[in-house]
């Protein structure tokens, strides 16, 4: 049922085609993406084929209509003073999952544009399990002309029902990119989240933040 809801939410935003390319490596048990807006919970359960379990911030429970949702999908809301122990109880939610849904998380933090990826702040995505169980996935939107998911979310309701109604206007699409990247045995955390940062940046072929505070291209040596 969540899965055709998603499939009729996703139409009536306008988004009428979803491109897929690649594949979802079955031993993935978390899935790794780059954050674009409140819909991408709506796509990634598209092309998975399942609901997944989304890891989110506890802001997402002060947004009208958008909480009932995510409690609705078990998202697992993570604050500041849980994510020490957040670790722990991700790997116990896998180890006792019957129905294998993979865990989805976005290190990057909050949405962007699309345009280039930040440097991300989430390490302790990369802790959960190791780099074999991991994929990543890269999500865009596009022929949303001067309006784009990434809006910033307002506590009002009447708001936010006048933004869908906008973007259910237009035709839409997104793609989604599965991809597997390299990782050295030997990576620490940070540099398994910069191995995945890159490699989605370079499917989307956008610019990634450097340590210099400018942008470099992510098929560049760093």
């Amino acid at each position: 049922v969540a899965q055709f809801a998603a499939k009729v939410v996703l139409f009536c935003l306008g988004y009428s085609n979803l491109v897929v390319k690649g594949e979802r490596d079955p031993r993935a048990d978390v899935i790794v993406c780059n954050h674009r807006g409140i819909i991408d919970a709506l796509v990634l359960s598209f092309a998975l084929n399942q609901v997944p379990i989304f890891v989110g911030g506890v802001s997402i429970i002060e947004l009208p209509f958008i909480r009932e949702i995510g409690i609705s999908l078990d998202v697992y809301f993570v604050d500041e003073s849980m994510r020490k122990f957040a670790v722990r109880e991700l790997r116990d939610i896998l180890s006792k999952s019957s129905s294998h849904r993979p865990l989805v998380m976005f290190p990057e933090g909050s949405a962007d544009y699309g345009t280039s990826l930040r440097t991300w702040i989430h390490p302790g995505c990369f802790q959960i399990v190791s780099a074999e169980r991991m994929q990543a996935v890269a999500l865009t939107f596009q022929g949303l002309g001067e309006f784009s998911p990434t809006w910033p979310l307002s506590s009002k309701l009447h708001i936010l029902f006048g933004i869908l109604f906008h973007l259910a206007q237009r035709s839409n699409r997104s793609r989604v990119e599965f991809i597997k990247p390299k990782v050295a045995q030997n990576a620490t955390r940070e540099e398994m989240m910069e191995d995945f940062r890159r490699a989605i940046a370079n499917s989307l072929d956008v610019p990634v933040a450097n340590a210099h505070g400018g942008y470099d291209m992510p098929h560049r040596a760093r």
